[in-house]
Formats: structure tokens, C-alpha cells, sequence
């Protein structure tokens, strides 16, 4: 009998195997979406939500975006306002002939507008809407429908060229988790600021192009953007932060009549904290090894010379813009590098005596130090006095 049994019950499985899954919904069904773009709706009290999402009919394999037929662009746009987030996909939803996939969002940008009164709504989907991927790259932005329809072009969709932003770590590369993790914590964190531009194509100037760039940092706390920070203080915040990769700097001296190209190969930041006098003083340390990609030095100093000015000249900007930078998030009271942690683990009870007004405190009885060490790798060339 339990032989019998044996059988029977392979044979079911055999049988279980061939036949098709009921619920399975075919790819040529879905339509995936690759970036969200909210901001405020003309009306108050709504949002204007766009999706950008590719269109498979319109790819053309191993092309780029240029490989299209004029005016056939590979990526859909759709915009719907309504109430809230979900409201707004639901009147989009109702339209296609495809189900949305939110799986695939790999970019989430936030209006200025939107970001100006708080972004709570955004925020609390994301945790509920467990379909939404908790590593996609959160950015703000001036103007949402320009960046949404921002000209590609190495890249075959404006979402590509925005992913990369973030994934190159030119600026900042926060994701929907570190925002809700700071979030939660009562703590600040920053976003890739963009900009964008229309600007006349190279190659044909009657065609006007939709450009976007990197245009700083947006300072974020308790859900809405308490500050902006120019390029420069961005950058040195990104560094702060642990988030920049390879930056780049020109320096001068001698009166600007001599001056070196310098690229980063290694950064580096730790941050330490300490209770003086009752006030919390945080260390910030940023470190660096740096290649001389090309420099002009008037005075033809020696190599050794040359690094020690270098290295002086290093500290001397990078540090004032590391400066600039935490002395804007103090005015806007917002801790985006989570210094807080450091005295809620170092100093327990300081953290709870203090959690609730750290605003505050971070902004008037907090001081912060920034120290700055430099190394040279190398020298490139060095140029002739003209």
C-alpha cells in the first residue's frame, strides 16, 4: 500500500508541473514604471503625479536614443493630479490598456513645491506600497515637468540619465530608505538638487533640447525642504556625507598665476562626538588622496614644495566649503548627516533629555569642527610659463 502511494503521489507532481499558473499575468500585460515625478497640482490640496515608463514597440536593441526615427521617442510620459499619490496612479491605471508595474521605479523626484510643504504623504505610500523598491534614488527638482521631459542624450530615457545622477554619486545618492530611516529617527537627510534648462542642440540649433544638471543639495527635515545648497557646498556636504566619488578641484595660487587640476582617487569622512561644558562638538574629518592630473607653477618649485602648496591649498578650500556647508544645515536645522546618533549611542541620556527640541539644539548649542588631511599620489603634467 505505501508503494502505491508513493507512486500516486509522484504522479500528481508530474501533473502539477505541466499545467500553467492561474494567476500568471504575461509581460505584454504590464506596463513597468521606471521613474515617479510629484509635485504640487494647480489646485490646492492636490498632486500632480507623473510616470515615465518605456515603450518595448519603440526600442530598437543595441541602439541609443539617436538610433530612433525622428520624433519617436522609446518612453511614455502621463501625468494625472488628484487628492493623493495613490488617487493619481489609480486615474492612470484606469486609462491604460496595460497593468502598472511599480516594481521597476528606480527614481522618485520631488517639486520644489511639494518638497516646500512636506512630503509625509510620499513618504507613508512608500511604506505602505510594498511594490515600490526601497532602493529607489530619491532627487528634488525646480521644475518637474521639465526634468520628466528632460532630452536623453547618451542614454535611450530621461529616467536613465536621472538613475545615473545618483548611482555615479556626482552629488548625493539617497534612497527611499535612508529617507524613511532618518525620517523615523527625527533626524534631516539631503537629496540631489536638479535644475533644468532649454538650451539649442549642437547639432541642429532650431531644436531646443530640455537640459538638466546637477544644481546642489536640498536640505530636508520633518518631511519638508528646510534649505538648498549652492554646487560647490553640495559637493562638500556629499563628501561630508560619505557619498562622493572621485571629485574634482582646480586650485591657484601665486596670485592665480599658478594652478593644478586635482583629482581625488580616494575620499573618505568620519565624523566623532564629544560633550563640552554640557554642548555637544562634533569632529568632522574628511581625507583624501589626490592625483595632480595637470598643474603650472610660476616659481618651478620642487615636487616636494609643490605638494605642500597643493595639499595647503586643498585644505584651505575644501575645509571653508565643508564649513559653509554645516553652517547651512544649522540654519536650516537640519542634521542630515545624523549626527544625533552619535550622542544617542555615545551619550545615551544627554539624547533623551535632548531628542525632542535636537532641532533646536542642533542649530544654536551645537559646534562643529571640520579637519581636512591630504595626501598627493602623483603629479601630471606641468605646463610651461607662457
Amino acid at each position: 500500500m505505501t508503494k502505491w502511494l508513493r507512486y500516486i503521489l509522484i504522479l500528481s507532481l508530474l501533473l502539477l508541473t505541466c499545467t500553467g499558473c492561474w494567476s500568471k499575468i504575461e509581460l505584454d500585460e504590464w506596463v513597468f514604471v521606471y521613474g515617479l515625478f510629484i509635485d504640487v497640482g494647480e489646485q490646492p490640496g492636490t498632486l500632480k503625479v507623473y510616470i515615465s515608463t518605456p515603450l518595448p514597440n519603440h526600442l530598437n536593441n543595441g541602439e541609443q536614443s539617436g538610433g530612433n526615427s525622428p520624433g519617436e521617442k522609446p518612453y511614455a510620459l502621463i501625468s494625472k493630479t488628484a487628492d493623493t499619490i495613490p488617487d493619481a496612479l489609480q486615474k492612470i491605471q484606469e486609462d491604460m490598456t496595460r497593468r502598472l508595474n511599480l516594481s521597476e521605479i528606480r527614481v522618485i523626484v520631488i517639486g520644489k513645491k511639494f518638497a516646500a510643504l512636506g512630503i509625509a504623504d510620499l513618504l507613508e505610500w512608500i511604506k505602505r506600497e510594498s511594490s515600490v523598491s526601497m532602493g529607489a534614488f530619491m532627487l528634488a527638482a525646480d521644475n518637474i515637468s521639465d526634468i520628466a521631459q528632460l532630452t536623453p542624450v547618451y542614454e535611450q530615457a530621461p529616467t536613465q540619465v536621472l538613475t545615473s545622477f545618483a548611482s555615479e554619486r556626482h552629488m548625493m545618492n539617497t534612497t527611499a530608505r535612508d529617507c524613511l530611516i532618518s525620517n523615523a529617527a527625527g533626524l534631516g537627510f539631503p537629496l540631489t538638487y536638479l535644475y533644468s534648462e532649454r538650451i539649442p542642440s549642437e547639432e541642429q540649433p532650431k531644436q531646443i533640447l530640455n537640459w538638466t544638471g546637477i544644481g546642489g543639495a536640498a536640505l530636508f527635515n520633518k518631511e519638508k525642504m528646510k534649505g538648498r545648497l549652492e554646487i560647490e557646498e553640495g559637493k562638500a556636504l556629499a563628501w561630508a556625507y560619505g557619498r562622493l566619488q572621485n571629485p574634482i578641484y582646480s586650485i591657484v595660487w601665486d596670485g592665480e598665476k599658478s594652478r593644478a587640476s586635482v583629482l581625488f582617487t580616494q575620499s573618505n569622512s568620519s565624523y566623532e562626538a564629544k560633550l563640552e561644558d554640557g554642548r555637544p562638538v562634533f569632529t568632522i574629518r574628511i581625507s583624501g588622496r589626490a592625483s595632480v592630473s595637470k598643474v603650472r607653477d610660476i616659481k618651478k618649485r620642487n615636487s616636494l614644495h609643490l605638494s605642500a602648496v597643493i595639499i595647503e591649498r586643498l585644505n584651505e578650500r575644501i575645509g571653508s566649503e565643508v564649513e559653509r556647508a554645516m553652517e547651512a544645515t544649522q540654519q536650516a536645522s537640519t542634521d542630515v548627516l545624523r549626527l544625533g546618533e552619535l550622542l544617542e549611542w555615545k551619550y545615551p541620556s544627554y539624547w533623551q533629555a535632548h531628542r525632542e527640541d535636537w532641532e533646536k539644539t542642533y542649530k544654536e548649542g551645537t559646534t562643529i569642527k571640520i579637519i581636512t588631511d591630504f595626501k598627493i599620489n602623483d603629479f601630471g603634467k606641468q605646463t610651461q610659463d607662457s
